[in-house]
């Protein structure tokens, strides 16, 4: 069962300014990169974002999710019934 890792890159600080879930993370699910590629002009720090790239790795251990000190991260595990159950730190 692969969980679904979901990233609100709108309320998420950048992985240049945080990236604590790089860090944190046992398995190096995310990888962070340039939403816009400029030729011949550097990339602006705001223009970077954190990406699940290996997703099938994830050990699904929610370090990721507490370590987030803007809450933006989201992982999801489907049941073996179809649904799915959402981690929610209380």
């Amino acid at each position: 069962m692969l969980p679904t890792i979901t990233i609100d890159n709108s309320t998420c600080l950048g992985p240049l300014d945080c990236g604590q879930c790089l860090q944190i993370c046992p398995m190096t699910v995310f990888i962070a990169g340039p939403t816009k590629k400029w030729k011949f002009r550097e990339t602006d720090r705001k223009d970077y974002e954190v990406y699940a790239r290996y997703y099938d790795q994830c050990v699904t251990c929610f370090k990721c999710v507490e370590v987030c000190p803007e809450e933006c991260i989201a992982v999801t595990l489907e049941n073996q019934g179809g649904g799915t159950e959402e981690d929610k730190e209380d």
